[in-house]
């Protein structure tokens, strides 16, 4: 559960500066609350006012960076997992239309040798038995011939 796992440290400034800037305003805030209450004097008695205060402004700028950075870390994990997922898919998809650019290509080429060398029979007047690439299916690198062209073995 993510909630159990510390704070990672590349996050620990960020979540520091934010501890630091929420203590800072609450104790901002603590001290304008608490100087309407003390004689100009009483500097003593401020200061521990000040201090009582402190510990309760502290304890919540905790509570509130550790939250904000929890979250925050959450959803960058899930956007980055997001793009990760999307990216994968846009490669996956290019990779496929790449393998079938290549098959094409490989296709093409595969008939157009086989028509040289039945060019190069015909024009020497020797006879060409050699199967057409349809009639051979080399699209997982065998030289097996297709047994899905065979009608005898279709139903």
């Amino acid at each position: 559960m993510r909630w159990l796992r510390p704070i990672p440290q590349d996050w620990i400034p960020w979540h520091l500066v934010l501890f630091m800037i929420l203590c800072a305003i609450g104790l901002g805030f603590r001290a304008i609350e608490e100087l309407p209450r003390h004689q100009p004097g009483d500097a003593i008695g401020f200061t521990n006012t000040m201090v009582d205060g402190a510990v309760s402004v502290i304890l919540v700028a905790a509570t509130t960076s550790t939250t904000i950075v929890e979250g925050a870390m959450i959803f960058a994990e899930r956007y980055l997992k997001h793009r990760y997922e999307r990216g994968r898919e846009e490669g996956i998809e290019a990779g496929k239309k790449e393998g079938q650019e290549e098959g094409r290509e490989a296709e093409q080429q595969r008939w157009a040798d086989w028509m040289a060398r039945k060019q190069r029979a015909e024009e020497a007047g020797e006879e060409f038995s050699e199967p057409s690439p349809l009639e051979v299916d080399r699209s997982n690198g065998s030289d097996s011939p297709d047994l899905s062209l065979d009608k005898s073995t279709t139903t």
